[in-house]
């Protein structure tokens, strides 16, 4: 039964306990007793509210599962993003020393250095928020940003058999070509 159906019977049932109340009496003929009126308000109040309650939990539960998905773990104990089908260190250094261009200006210029980018890999696997922390050239920075946010999608990490947002840093080194 859905809080909607749910509160609909609680307000048919409040409708009619308050007819109930304006119009207690007794064997006697008597109007009902202050007593009896408190318990029937205190009943219909009872059953007013449930509804609230019921919508509360559920609100609860949305908040929580919202909450969750925007935290950013660290690589989790339960289940590593995995890029290709395979282990993250591994198949995504293929892909970077398959995709990467050494810029022919840095190449010309004997530029070289060792860039560290770091990145957060969303609940769907695609590569968000990509930075560069440890900085070389300009030329060499824009080349592992470009790479980076050309990478297709990962499966991402789960956490207590949920996907998760998880950041990686990941080196990638300019070396000098004999």
């Amino acid at each position: 039964m859905t809080s909607d159906t749910f509160s609909r019977i609680a307000l048919l049932i409040c409708g009619l306990l308050c007819a109930a109340m304006t119009s207690s009496q007794d064997f006697s003929g008597r109007t009902g007793s202050i007593t009896q009126r408190i318990f029937l308000f205190f009943v219909v109040f009872c059953v007013s509210i449930s509804p609230l309650f019921a919508q509360f939990y559920e609100i609860e539960e949305i908040f929580f599962d919202e909450y969750v998905d925007s935290i950013v773990f660290e690589p989790c104990e339960e289940i590593k993003p995995m890029f290709n089908g395979g282990d993250a260190e591994v198949e995504f250094r293929k892909y970077i020393n398959s995709t990467v261009v050494f810029p022919s200006k840095a190449l010309k210029k004997g530029i070289h250095g060792r860039v560290v980018v770091e990145f957060v890999i969303d609940l769907d696997g695609s590569l968000i928020d990509a930075k560069v922390t440890q900085k070389a050239h300009r030329l060499l920075n824009r080349e592992v940003l470009r790479v980076i946010n050309a990478s297709p999608k990962w499966t991402p990490g789960m956490q207590r058999c949920r996907h998760v947002k998880v950041r990686y840093e990941f080196p990638i080194l300019f070396g000098k070509r004999e």
